[in-house]
């Protein structure tokens, strides 16, 4: 009898063993889509979305600029002003001329990265036309209306193109993200659909092995013992 129920243990415990080594094999599964969901998230975030962000920034730096070409014109009367106010000018162009290239060479995007070459080529062309500019207003006794001429209202193709940029890579951004969310959120789905399945089946067979080597069996038996109690002493149990 020991023998029979250790085989029925036996046969048992590995049915729910392969269960559950399939169903933690479904579990890791699933972890491992969602932890690549989350990094291909976690790229877009530190490539596309910086990139954006960076693409901001120098937008803004390139208003001081403009904004500091404003006030040389405006102050630039006095040699002190002129020299604070242009100074700040230069330092702003580099930093506007110096992010761009960097970023166009940094970003993937062509379309993106087309953008910024344009930015790049137009801010280049602005410079020198401020410097003209900055001769005619110098030459004129310092008259910003002189100095104003040659570079009105230049600066806002370039700052267009830049918002451009930034809305191309946040587009491409927010469709990364959503197709790597759903893509994560298909595969976890299918996931605890195949564990559920696994979960059945692994139940339904020990029901079986149940039913087939224990109920059946005592249902035998008793039937057994009913009919020699009866005095029928010819059945035979296998």
């Amino acid at each position: 009898m020991s023998g029979f129920s250790g085989s029925i243990r036996n046969k048992l415990l590995t049915v729910l063993g392969i269960g559950l080594v399939l169903v933690l094999t479904g579990a890791g599964f699933g972890f491992f889509a969602a932890n690549t969901g989350l990094a291909r998230i976690d790229r877009v975030n530190r490539t596309i979305v910086a990139h954006a962000q960076r693409i901001g920034d120098t937008a803004t730096t390139f208003k001081e600029q403009v904004q500091e070409w404003k006030d040389t014109l405006l102050r630039g009367g006095n040699p002190k002003d002129f020299d604070h106010y242009w100074g700040n000018f230069v330092a702003k162009e580099k930093a506007v001329a110096d992010s761009a290239k960097r970023l166009q060479g940094e970003v993937e995007l062509p379309k993106a990265k087309e953008l910024l070459a344009d930015f790049v080529a137009a801010h280049a062309e602005m410079g020198r036309k401020y410097r003209a500019g900055l001769d005619a207003f110098k030459a004129s006794g310092f008259d910003p209306h002189k100095g104003d001429t040659l570079v009105r209202g230049m600066d806002r193709p370039p700052t267009e193109l830049l918002k451009q940029a930034v809305k191309l890579l946040r587009d491409q951004a927010a469709t990364q993200v959503a197709a790597a969310q759903s893509s994560a959120l298909e595969t976890i789905r299918l996931t605890l659909w195949v564990t559920a399945a696994l979960v059945v089946i692994a139940i339904v067979v020990c029901a079986r092995l149940l039913v087939t080597m224990v109920v059946k069996p005592l249902a035998t038996a008793a039937q057994v013992a009913e009919n020699v109690a009866r005095g029928d002493l010819t059945i035979r149990v296998d």
